[in-house]
């Protein structure tokens, strides 16, 4: 997992794999980054949709034309 807290507009994560899927290892370290940062945006590009969602993140435009995740976006 890489993230970088200093992103100009939150958390930006970078990469994040979990490679037992349906053991929710990735979930769970989502909810705990959600809950030891209230209050600041998270933001990701991926592919997938619905696990994303699911935890509650939606899809914008990064401003350039590219679709982006963000969680509490301001």
């Amino acid at each position: 997992m890489v993230i970088d807290y200093d992103y100009p507009d939150g958390i930006y994560i970078d990469i994040i794999e979990a490679f037992e899927k349906r053991k929710k290892i990735g979930t769970t370290i989502i909810k705990f980054l959600i809950k030891q940062n209230p209050g600041r945006t998270l933001c990701l590009y991926s592919i997938t949709d619905e696990f994303w969602i699911s935890l509650g993140f939606v899809a914008d435009d990064d401003g350039i034309g590219t679709r982006m995740f963000f969680y509490n976006k301001n």
